[in-house]
């Protein structure tokens, strides 16, 4: 025991004893200050010694050198400089915050704090277990095959490797774009930095000079750099940090932010720090887009082609209440089984959100759990839209005074569009503006998938700001179907517990069209308080009633996410239940009109038919608005999949698996060769008709 117990103490001893040994270690200030006076001496080789010392002493030796940067001998004083130069890249932190990098006036930088954490985490997710499972070997093939890749395990070996190396932050940013001199690469300002691991960044940058043979080495403010020919890119190795840029001077400028923040950078923009605590604790994905240098460009390419279009569309823009947007923010965060993505919008404190975005951002009422009452507990879609009727009046009427264009495509003049508003309104004997003012709190739409192939249940809860409201809108909606129809009888009445239900006359006029015989619906509303609710069928809001009036419960706001006070607008899906209907329904048929297709898609598509529940573990897509927030307009988005990388990946995929096209202005591709049976005789071939000349194109 008394062994033990000494043992124990001397151990104690030697761990404590540890960071006082390693203090000790490397020069004394006393050692440095003599060779920071050796440089000065008249031997070369005492001169060289000092030299070398004093750059393998790295930071500890700048103060020393700094106090003899005025020294009187000036081969002293020339040595310092150079040896200031070379020192101010030593020791940079490992860890560092690479927005503070790039320019404050960035158009564009996009950041991954976390690298192969964030990727592994995504593996985790729901959908990212999905494809990496058996059933999508076969789609995992393709990708592999439609990008060349003959040996799948070593292309996937050498991605794991690369990726394993850039296994921490990443980052880039584009700050510069002359577009007057688009082909000078001198002239942009476009760099991206990453983090390498420590202990092998040097030789991985090796490896990657090696992989650039035509880049050269030089030296700029004391730090090495390697440039393409032309000056065509550029790289350098900074510590551990990685970064590579369109040139010397974007590389330069990202350096520099390692070693202290330069005033006026990324992080320090106002929009960014006001955003931040919005953004989530700690996210996966950072992308801040600067929108008000984004319209100065897109001016710039306006004015080269006369404008007038996007004149028009910044006009829209300000009616809209979107004008005064300064920077738009997005994060996503991986959360268990899904993530989210969360987008802020940042205005200009002198031009606040207005016009509609002002409306649709309005602080909610408590009407969103009364309006989700009227919603089934099992509903797979929903959207709930807060909506302020008298600012809705209001902005439908500065949007009218508006004059010019109401859709700069179609051509739509706002006079003609307000002729047209003028003969409604004389014909129903109503003001629309003063409909949408009766509308006030959250309204509703929601959908409800059949057990079988016929189409859904549609529903939708209109918000009034009283019974007397909501009753006028009903009438108006009577108005408006009998004023269709010749003779005036679109709709019958049906009485139920007290409530008066309209619905559409089965030989009405307008359900007997050719386009309404192949749609089974049939609107039909009654007014329930200050509420307007709407059903795709007699018989749904019959049985919506009775499940009101059993006090059967409504769809839970719980779902919709926390802090149900603070929502203005919301999306629900339920991407499982839609996966699995669609799986059950729209698979099979796809299966039968994939003839012609690749004999891999077909086994994919039929593999994913046979695997029932394979999509119960995807969480439901959430989307919540907030209500403005100041100058900040906030929305969150839960869903399994994340929004910007799946619209990049979709992008890539179309461009992967591009289909064969028809070059502009020449005849469309040939449908594919028709499957024949066993026994069947192929067609014979027919001689094509002669290519007519086309028209050559004006430029």
């Amino acid at each position: 025991m008394k062994r033990l117990l000494g043992l124990t103490l001397v151990v104690a001893f030697v761990v404590l004893c540890l960071p006082a040994a390693r203090a000790e270690e490397g020069p004394t200030e006393a050692q440095i200050k003599q060779w920071v006076e050796d440089l000065g001496s008249a031997e070369f080789p005492k001169r060289r010694e000092a030299h070398d010392a004093l750059v393998k002493a790295g930071k500890r030796s700048i103060e020393a050198l700094k106090a003899s940067a005025k020294s009187e001998d000036p081969q002293i004083r020339s040595s310092v400089a150079d040896l200031l130069s070379q020192l101010r890249w030593a020791g940079i932190a490992p860890s560092i915050n690479y927005v503070r990098c790039f320019p404050g006036e960035c158009l564009v930088m996009a950041q991954v704090p976390h690298g192969r954490k964030s990727l592994e985490s995504a593996r985790a997710t729901a959908v990212g277990k999905l494809l990496e499972g058996p059933q999508f070997e076969v789609l995992r093939a393709m990708i592999m095959e439609k990008m060349g890749a003959g040996d799948h395990k070593a292309v996937t070996d050498e991605v794991t490797k690369w990726l394993n190396r850039f296994d921490g932050q990443v980052a880039g940013a584009v700050w510069d774009l002359n577009l007057a001199n688009l082909l000078n690469p001198s002239s942009m300002g476009l760099a991206a930095i990453a983090e390498l691991p420590e202990a092998d960044a040097e030789a991985i940058f090796k490896e990657l000079l090696a992989l650039s043979p035509t880049y050269k080495e030089s030296e700029r403010n004391g730090l090495k750099l390697w440039s393409a020919d032309g000056g065509l890119g550029c790289m350098a190795l900074v510590g551990r940090h990685f970064i590579i840029g369109m040139n010397a001077k974007s590389v330069l400028s990202v350096a520099e932010g390692l070693i202290d923040a330069v005033p006026g950078n990324l992080d320090s923009n106002e929009d960014l720090k006001l955003a931040r605590p919005k953004l989530g604790a700690d996210p996966d994905f950072l992308l801040v887009f600067n929108f008000q240098r984004y319209m100065e460009l897109v001016r710039m390419i306006g004015a080269m082609g006369g404008g007038g279009e996007l004149g028009q569309a910044e006009k829209q823009m300000k009616l809209m209440g979107y004008s005064g947007m300064r920077t738009l923010l997005w994060s996503t965060s991986i959360d268990g089984a899904g993530f989210e993505d969360r987008l802020i919008m940042a205005f200009d404190p002198k031009e606040p959100p207005a016009g509609l975005l002002k409306v649709m951002g309005s602080a909610p009422d408590k009407s969103n759990a009364e309006s989700l009452a009227f919603v089934p507990a099992d509903a797979e879609s929903l959207y709930s839209l807060n909506v302020d009727g008298p600012g809705l009046q209001a902005a439908f009427q500065e949007f009218l005074a508006g004059g010019g264009e109401a859709d700069p495509e179609l051509g739509v003049k706002i006079n003609e569009f307000k002729a047209g508003l003028a003969q409604i309104e004389t014909m129903l004997n109503v003001k629309l503006g003063d409909v949408a003012g009766w509308i006030k709190g959250s309204g509703v739409a929601w959908a409800k998938l059949s057990k079988d192939l016929t189409p859904p249940e549609l529903g939708l809860v209109v918000p009034c700001a009283d019974e007397a409201k909501a009753k006028l809108m009903s009438e108006f909606l009577v108005k408006a179907f009998n004023a269709a129809v010749e003779g005036g009888k679109a709709l019958k009445q049906t009485e139920l517990n007290g409530r008066t239900i309209f619905s559409e006359a089965e030989d009405s006029p307008l359900v007997k069209t050719p386009e309404r015989a192949q749609i089974p619906y049939r609107a039909a509303w009654c007014v329930q308080g200050r509420f307007l609710i709407v059903s795709s069928g007699l018989e749904a809001l019959k049985a919506r009633l009775a499940a009101l009036d059993a006090k059967t419960a409504g769809f839970d706001i719980v779902k919709l996410g926390a802090n149900p006070d603070k929502l203005a607008n919301a999306i629900y899906l339920d991407v499982a239940a839609l996966a699995e209907y669609g799986r059950r329904f729209g698979l099979p048929q796809l299966v039968k009109l994939a003839h012609g297709a690749p004999p891999e898609a077909t086994k994919l598509l039929e593999g994913l038919a046979g695997q029932e529940k394979i999509f119960a573990g995807l969480p439901p897509l959430v989307m919540r608005t907030e209500p403005l927030n100041g100058t900040l307009s906030i929305t969150s988005l839960r869903t399994p999949l994340p929004y910007l990388a799946t619209v990049v990946g979709a992008v890539v995929a179309a461009f992967v698996f591009e289909a064969p096209r028809a070059p502009r202005g020449g005849r469309p591709m040939p449908p594919p060769a028709p499957i024949h049976g066993k026994d069947e005789k192929p067609a014979p071939a027919q001689t094509p008709d002669p290519e007519p000349e086309q028209p050559k194109e004006k430029f």
